[in-house]
């Protein structure tokens, strides 16, 4: 026979087999194969291969001619019975497969992964705190990753489903190779995921400065300070002072009080009171002035216009300021304060 009539020699592997999921392959239970892109063949097929010039790690396409899907994978053992295959559960259901359905493995040629788009299938993936780590781990048993397919891992005994909605660099094939190269990952908002909603600015709680009239906080300030406000001075002190006729009228007379001295100087003189009496004068205690003693500058004012008007009464028969003795003006109730005992002369 001449060599024109020869078969030329396959330079390609490509054969048949019943698939099969990874929880019925031989020996002992392996629920981590589950989790990966690696595929149980025969040892036929590495018989084949091995006679055949092909690229190594070995790659190898997957395809579902019934319902024309395809993906990509690579052999983790030659372990399997002949005519069989074992495949990841999500490859299977991402081909459509049942158990025993014919499948058509060959080999292939995958470029080096650039950049793979991920869409998690649950919200329970936003739950892992280092996502990048985990699915770098993860990868460690995928040699392929294929636009449209839905693989998964395990992590915290818990199963993640995640979709592969784009891969790069683009190709015909659409899908890339895993091994031994520095992928980006991109992710897609997980499916269910709702973006929470945001409050415009100014919706808060707080209470706008309009509704006060601009108080500040604390109440309106008065002209003569909170204090004075919140004893009522102004409603108290017109009343108080010029409210009809009292027991101290005349004229109001400061008095300079110099240390040591036991008289009082009177900056301004005036004509003495021939009917005043010269008995000796109680002025009230401050405690006894409810109105005097709640503040500390109102009550001064008030104390000093008391003990003027007790000194121009107490004037009558020729006994005016620079004759009335301290003992005259005595304090009922408590001991005056210091300041006041100086003015009396102690």
């Amino acid at each position: 026979m001449s060599r024109a009539g020869r078969r030329p020699m396959a330079q390609r592997f490509d054969e048949y087999y019943r698939c099969y999921p990874m929880v019925m392959a031989p020996g002992p239970e392996r629920p981590d194969l589950n989790y990966g892109s690696k595929i149980f063949l025969p040892p036929s097929a590495l018989d084949k291969v091995s006679k055949l010039h092909v690229q190594w790690p070995l790659l190898l396409e997957i395809i579902n001619g019934e319902k024309g899907k395809h993906s990509h994978a690579g052999v983790l053992e030659f372990v399997a019975e002949e005519g069989r295959a074992y495949l990841p559960q999500w490859m299977m259901e991402t081909l459509g497969l049942d158990v025993g359905d014919l499948i058509q493995v060959k080999t292939t040629s995958l470029e080096l992964a650039k950049l793979v788009k991920l869409q998690p299938q649950s919200v329970n993936f936003l739950e892992i705190t280092d996502p990048k780590a985990v699915l770098e781990k993860a990868f460690r048993n995928f040699a392929t990753l294929t636009k449209g397919d839905t693989f998964n891992f395990e992590y915290n005994d818990e199963i993640y489903y995640v979709a592969v909605l784009d891969v790069k660099p683009e190709t015909t094939k659409m899908g890339v190779s895993m091994i031994e190269t520095d992928v980006s990952v991109d992710f897609a908002p997980p499916v269910g995921y709702v973006e929470p909603e945001r409050q415009p600015k100014g919706s808060g709680t707080s209470t706008p400065m309009s509704n006060r009239g601009g108080a500040p906080a604390g109440g309106i300030l008065h002209h003569q300070g909170t204090m004075s406000q919140a004893i009522g001075y102004q409603s108290l002190a017109p009343s108080t002072l010029s409210a009809g006729p009292t027991n101290f009228s005349g004229e109001g007379q400061r008095l300079v009080i110099k240390k040591g001295s036991k008289t009082s100087t009177p900056l301004k003189a005036s004509t003495p009171d021939s009917t005043a009496s010269a008995a000796p004068v109680a002025i009230p205690h401050p405690a006894q002035c409810e109105w005097a003693h709640a503040t500390s500058a109102t009550g001064q004012q008030a104390l000093l216009w008391l003990r003027d008007q007790a000194i121009q009464n107490s004037r009558g028969e020729g006994r005016g300021p620079k004759g009335i003795k301290p003992a005259e003006i005595r304090w009922p109730g408590p001991k005056p304060p210091r300041s006041v005992l100086e003015t009396q002369g102690k």
